[in-house]
């Protein structure tokens, strides 16, 4: 190659581009490290929406009990009924979203005069269930959860080995769970 009377570099004719050889390699390639890499981007992504549930809920509770001991009153956190309601649903499937508000006559149910501390959207492609008996979680002034010990458990797609749960105690302690824990979680 040379140059040219005005010093531009000169190329040989076809020099340019790939050839279909090239090409085809490349694609074929490119498939194979995607296909490889898709299956594990998606429980990525799916791990990332569990973990955001948990730690949304596991915050929210925490701020009830904090705050119904600051207040002095009690403070219930429920699933709630529809995705914008105020209201407790009769269900305890949280995956719908969930309010904490100060229960102010102590009847566990949100009247329109009691104010919502935190209120929560849907989560899609979770299951987020407790016990029947715990569809409402009440904490007192001091702190305490009175009832039975309540298990949320958190479900996917992958079931029972990436489940993951909140277990909260009558004290108003709360813990996380995993599936490695010594008692698995049970998505069905």
């Amino acid at each position: 190659m040379g140059a040219n009377r005005h010093g531009c570099v000169l190329t040989k004719p076809g020099a340019g581009g790939f050839s279909l050889l090239e090409l085809v390699v490349v694609m074929g390639v490119a498939a194979i490290l995607l296909g490889a890499g898709v299956p594990a981007l998606r429980d990525y992504l799916m791990d990332l929406r569990m973990r955001a549930a948990v730690n949304a809920l596991h915050a929210d509770l925490a701020y009830a009990r904090s705050r119904a001991v600051f207040t002095g009153i009690n403070v219930v956190a429920c699933p709630r009924s529809a995705p914008t309601a105020t209201e407790c649903a009769s269900l305890p499937e949280w995956h719908g979203g969930w309010i904490v508000f100060d229960d102010q006559n102590g009847d566990r149910e949100r009247q329109a005069s009691e104010p919502i501390g935190r209120q929560v959207t849907p989560f899609d492609h979770l299951v987020i269930e407790s016990a029947a008996a715990r569809r409402r979680l009440r904490f007192l002034p001091t702190g305490t959860a009175p009832g039975s010990n309540a298990t949320i458990r958190f479900c996917d797609t992958r079931g029972n080995p990436d489940a993951r749960a909140l277990a909260l105690s009558n004290t108003g302690r709360l813990r996380r769970m995993t599936s490695s824990a010594p008692t698995a979680i049970n998505c069905n």
